[in-house]
């Protein structure tokens, strides 16, 4: 009996971070009632529980960034309906810590990435092998119009220039996820999995991403990093498997510039080459980040709030550059705080300076290339992070 009730609570709690990760169910549903479903999910886990674990400094982290976002209202501007929206997601977050330990988080954090990176490698494979499969499935809208294979996101319409997203809206959103994940298997354990390390480094060259391309390879070369300082905990296996690594690495990088799939090579690449003069997306990011500045200067020190924000959206400005846009949007408070919980968990899980700093280098890598400033996952981070009790 006590077998299933672990069984039932940890299906739960996988449950649980599904829905609030990915990005399907709440563009089904709607925001507003998917976060209605995860607070009564947190409430019956607490029935259940009767107990949380509530630090100072989590209530302190929480009262300091819900102040700022009021600050941000009053002398900013107000869209009542993203307002509410992001405050609950703020709370949401706070109690999902208070109920789940920091440890267990990461294992069920690695343990459901590690199922989603197996499950869309495997749907990008059927798509090129059999592409009518998914012709019958559910259409959601992403960047591009994808089919809903429940654990993975497929886009149909991008025959020509076909990436993998995983449960995400587009490949780049996919490979912050994956960073994350990426981070705690390297660096959260002293025997690290080659097959993890394997399949994770496959879904960075499958979902064609400049910036995940970027941060794996500085993630890749932190863990060597770590290698030569902790000498006395790695074992000589670990060091046989980061070579491993390394070559699948290195050979799977030139595959995808030699030999890619039609044309996803030329893009990945030519962006890095051009330094994104006429690339797209690349003048976008370079747009946010001006427009974050701006921001910064114009509304210092509340923040521009989330009417200025939503005009951005209706225009079809991408505003991405999350570690400026939570000075910019939220005021220097809010922007300290999250940056601070970024150096933070950098620091508490590199343990070394260099670690740290190049573990800070790649998160801070590739949330600028998407907007996250109030996700669910970046929240729960900080609050951990910030939260000195284990």
């Amino acid at each position: 009996m006590h077998c299933v009730w672990k069984n039932s609570k940890a299906l739960f709690q996988y449950a649980l971070l599904f829905f609030m990760i990915a990005y399907w169910p709440a563009w089904l549903i709607g925001q507003g009632v998917s976060r209605i479903l995860i607070l009564a999910m947190l409430f019956l886990w607490f029935a259940y529980k009767k107990k949380i674990y509530v630090s100072r400094e989590m209530i302190l982290i929480l009262l300091g960034l819900l102040f700022s976002y009021f600050l941000s209202m009053i002398f900013g501007g107000i869209n009542i309906l993203i307002d509410i929206g992001k405050i609950l997601s703020i709370t949401i977050c706070f109690l999902f810590c208070g109920l789940m330990r920091r440890e267990t988080f990461i294992e069920r954090y690695k343990n459901l990435l590690f199922f989603i990176t197996c499950y869309s490698l495997i749907t990008f494979a059927l798509f090129y092998l059999a592409p009518s499969i998914f012709d019958h499935l559910p259409m959601i809208e992403g960047t591009a119009p994808v089919a809903n294979a429940f654990f993975s996101l497929i886009p149909v319409t991008m025959k020509e220039y076909f990436r993998n997203f995983g449960c995400w809206q587009e490949p780049g959103m996919y490979c912050v996820y994956l960073s994350v994940a990426f981070v705690f298997e390297l660096f959260c354990t002293d025997e690290v999995k080659l097959k993890r390390i394997l399949i994770i480094i496959l879904a960075y060259i499958t979902t064609f991403s400049t910036s995940g391309y970027v941060v794996g390879a500085v993630l890749l070369i932190t863990f060597g990093a770590r290698l030569v300082l902790d000498k006395k905990e790695m074992t000589k296996r670990s060091r046989r498997i980061y070579m491993i690594w390394l070559l699948i690495a290195v050979v799977g990088i030139l595959y995808s510039y030699f030999f890619g799939f039609l044309s996803q090579k030329n893009y990945v690449f030519l962006k890095m080459q051009s330094a994104g003069r006429n690339i797209k997306s690349t003048s976008w990011r370079l747009r946010a980040i001006r427009i974050a500045i701006n921001l910064i200067k114009q509304y210092f020190p509340f923040g521009s709030g989330s009417e200025i924000t939503a005009e951005y959206l209706i225009e079809g400005t991408i505003l991405t550059a999350t570690p400026l846009n939570w000075f910019a949007f939220y005021g220097f408070l809010f922007g300290l705080i999250m940056n601070l919980g970024i150096i933070f968990f950098s620091k508490k899980v590199g343990k070394h300076l260099i670690v740290s700093l190049g573990i800070w280098i790649a998160l801070i890598g590739v949330t600028m290339a998407q907007e996250m400033s109030c996700t669910y996952l970046m929240l729960i981070l900080v609050f951990y992070s910030l939260n000195m009790k284990k």
